[in-house]
């Protein structure tokens, strides 16, 4: 059954992994002659620390800008980050809030990636926390707005020559 979604990519890997994805799912309906934008049911959300999306040696195409969220603002650095997250937090509250996970500094340029260090990562998603909001909201506006099941409809048509919205019968191989 074909229906709306959303898929989330986290970090540099993540990204790579729903490009391929987006990538095979549009050649796939352009196999099946969809001659049509790519669906907006169907939603992709890179988030990753750096703040412009990253081709890099790798085949498949860039997302959409409005599937990209970077969250290191330009000309930001760790310190900067990590002022603006326990700024909002009372000092009282900090350390049960934190819980010991929050490193002091370091020496990885954030604006290029967390270096696969996990409690950058967070650090950056907790300092972000009403960007990566709007960014959620904006996807799921579009996978939700109005048209989108009757878009849908046309990719099912294109794929499996039924308008419901299922896939086709699978056929026993015993």
């Amino acid at each position: 059954m074909l229906a709306p979604f959303l898929i989330i990519g986290v970090g540099g890997s993540g990204g790579k992994t729903i490009r391929s994805m987006r990538q095979t799912l549009l050649r796939r309906l352009r196999a099946k002659g969809w001659k049509g934008e790519f669906p907006e049911a169907w939603q992709f959300l890179e988030i990753d620390t750096v703040s412009t999306q990253g081709g890099g040696n790798f085949s498949a195409p860039l997302l959409p800008p409005n599937q990209f969220l970077g969250l290191v603002p330009q000309q930001v650095d760790y310190l900067g980050l990590r002022k603006q997250l326990t700024g909002r937090i009372p000092r009282e509250e900090q350390k049960d809030a934190l819980g010991g996970w929050l490193p002091e500094n370091t020496a990885v340029p954030i604006q290029k990636g967390a270096g696969q260090y996990r409690t950058l990562g967070r650090a950056v998603v907790a300092s972000q926390l009403p960007q990566l909001q709007q960014a959620l909201v904006r996807s799921y506006s579009r996978l939700s707005a109005p048209g989108v099941i009757e878009e849908l409809k046309e990719v099912s048509r294109s794929l499996y020559g039924k308008a419901e919205g299922t896939s086709p019968d699978r056929k026993s191989t015993r």
